[in-house]
């Protein structure tokens, strides 16, 4: 997969079409982003009380459910447009390093601190 947790993203299918924000985290197994503020729904749940009763309090509670990483678009962060990613391979002090590129500006996309 191509983008990192702590990238910067853009939605580009979908009810939050044009949206910027970070991935929160990344879901190998399911090919799916968690965004920050993206996605959000309600869910209804039962909270146990404080009393010492056994009855449970209903509440709403607002998640952020993941979305597929194919609705998403890296921004790089160099040229700050949506863009494609690549790979290159890189000789670094004897050994071999693949690093990220962004396909529009050719520059080397790090990894966002989290």
């Amino acid at each position: 997969m191509k983008i990192y947790t702590g990238d910067k993203v853009i939605v580009i299918k979908g009810k939050y079409k044009g949206e910027v924000s970070k991935v929160i985290k990344v879901f190998r197994k399911n090919n799916s982003v968690l965004l920050q503020g993206i996605n959000i729904v309600k869910k209804h749940v039962k909270i146990p009380t404080l009393e010492d009763t056994p009855k449970k309090e209903p509440k709403i509670i607002k998640i952020e459910k993941p979305i597929d990483v194919s609705k998403v678009m890296l921004i790089c962060p160099n040229c700050t447009k949506p863009t494609r990613v690549g790979f290159k391979l890189i000789q670094d002090q004897g050994k071999l390093k693949k690093i990220r590129i962004c396909k529009k500006c050719n520059q080397e996309i790090k990894k966002q601190e989290k």
